[in-house]
């Protein structure tokens, strides 16, 4: 570092200039790559466009300063300190996160910047005194520029932002990122320390294999730790839907009996009119009218909340539940579901596929005001039972990478439910398709039987 400030303090002006210029630019882009990964998955305080400027212009400032008048080992303890301050003041975050964010903010540039100084001696075949002027003082641009790169495939790329929700709030899982983030830290500090000694090039090279090293051991256990955390709290989740799931079995199997009992009065009912016309002709009237209105109160209590929507009890059942609902949320919700009884597939896994299928209608629906409507239609076709899903909603799709993603807050929980689809599809060899027209929403699951 000493060597590289009298480089430094030999430009002229103009000189100077230039590679303050220079520095800015990549500086600037690795600002942005990061602190847009930090917008999608933390809550700001002030607004995205504050935390990009906080970060280009403190960030820009602290990058010049550091490089031009700080030693490494007051330089990086001095960047974390900084930079959790700026976190603090951009972000809802506690102690821990803003550490490893800190951390994580300073310690890519920090490795990529290391493997540039050592790989540059093992290219000039020289110890890193002796490489030409020129390039020691363009190093920091090519670091935050692979900086950036690094952080563009791993953030942006390589780990989907849900999985990032379940990480951060994960203390335990932190902790321990943020230990291995210090100790490549101290590692940085030491080699670079050791930058201004008379080195041979095979410090260089054992230097730049650990570095490289480093980065690879990084960039695995940050993906490692984030799926492995998102996998923890989804079976956590998914065994509190399950337990949902049972809860709403058991209210289902209540409806199979009202269910029955409707269809049992509705099977009466036409001898029940022959009694009447009899008792009527026989001059009974008033045995007639008591009659009459023992059948008005059964269908008072049963027809006004009762639509047939389908063969299958257990899927009546969830339908007529989700017809209550739907009055309730001004939905008009129609269908009919021929179920063959060919398919043999458990209740609670019936139970998952329609209560997820209408769950998300019902959401889509809910972001617009008026001609809300949900229709439903299961037929057999050529060994093939198809579902059919149609809702309308207000033409707005997500897409990311070529994805479709939710727009509500909790994307973590909304992927809960489309996973279980997916599973239960896929347990029985089935599949789901969707697609959309500029009004219309259409979820197709088909299951073989």
């Amino acid at each position: 570092m000493d060597s590289d400030i009298l480089h430094l303090w030999s430009l002229n002006r103009i000189e100077l200039i230039i590679l303050n210029l220079a520095l800015i630019a990549p500086v600037i882009l690795y600002c942005i790559t990061k602190i847009s990964h930090y917008n999608e998955i933390l809550p700001t305080k002030k607004g995205k466009a504050f935390s990009y400027l906080v970060f280009i212009l403190f960030g820009t400032a602290y990058a010049l300063i550091s490089y031009m008048f700080l030693m490494p080992y007051i330089a990086f303890p001095i960047g974390v300190l900084v930079l959790f301050l700026m976190l603090k003041a951009c972000y809802h975050i506690s102690l821990m996160q803003g550490l490893f964010f800190a951390n994580d903010f300073i310690l890519i540039p920090l490795l990529a910047g290391s493997i540039t100084v050592n790989l540059s001696s093992v290219i000039f075949a020289k110890p890193l005194s002796m490489i030409p002027e020129y390039w020691v003082v363009f190093e920091p641009v090519f670091a935050f520029i692979v900086a950036s790169a690094i952080s563009y495939y791993l953030y942006r790329k390589k780990i989907i932002f849900e999985h990032w929700h379940t990480f951060i709030e994960n203390n335990k899982h932190l902790n321990g990122i943020i230990a291995v983030q210090s100790y490549f830290i101290l590692i940085c500090v030491v080699i670079t320390i050791i930058y201004d000694k008379e080195v041979t090039i095979w410090f260089s090279v054992v230097s730049l294999m650990l570095l490289i090293g480093s980065v690879v051991v990084y960039l695995i256990l940050i993906d490692y730790v984030v799926r492995v955390s998102s996998i923890s709290i989804y079976e956590k989740d998914k065994q509190i839907l399950e337990e949902q799931l049972k809860l709403q079995m058991s209210n289902y199997n209540n409806q199979i009996e009202y269910v029955q009992e409707v269809r049992k009065f509705k099977h009466d009912f036409v001898p029940l009119l022959s009694t009447v016309n009899a008792l009527i002709k026989q001059g009974k009237t008033a045995e007639a009218a008591t009659l009459l209105e023992q059948a008005e109160n059964i269908k008072t209590t049963y027809f006004n909340s009762y639509q047939e929507f389908s063969n299958n009890l257990f899927i009546q059942a969830i339908m007529n539940n989700a017809y209550h609902e739907s009055l309730n949320k001004n939905i008009k919700l129609s269908g009919k579901i021929l179920f063959p009884n060919e398919l043999v597939i458990e209740d609670i896994d019936l139970c998952r596929i329609f209560t997820n299928l209408i769950k998300n209608a019902m959401e889509a629906c809910a972001y617009i005001d008026e001609n809300k409507r949900i229709e439903i239609e299961g037929h057999a076709k050529n060994n093939w039972f198809v579902l059919t899903v149609s809702n309308s909603f207000d033409g707005k799709v997500n897409m990311q990478d070529g994805k479709i993603i939710t727009r509500k807050k909790d994307k973590v929980k909304h992927s809960f439910g489309l996973h279980i689809l997916l599973e239960t599809v896929e347990k029985y060899g089935g599949f789901v398709k969707t697609n959309w027209t500029e009004e219309m929403w259409y979820t197709k699951v088909y299951l073989p039987f």
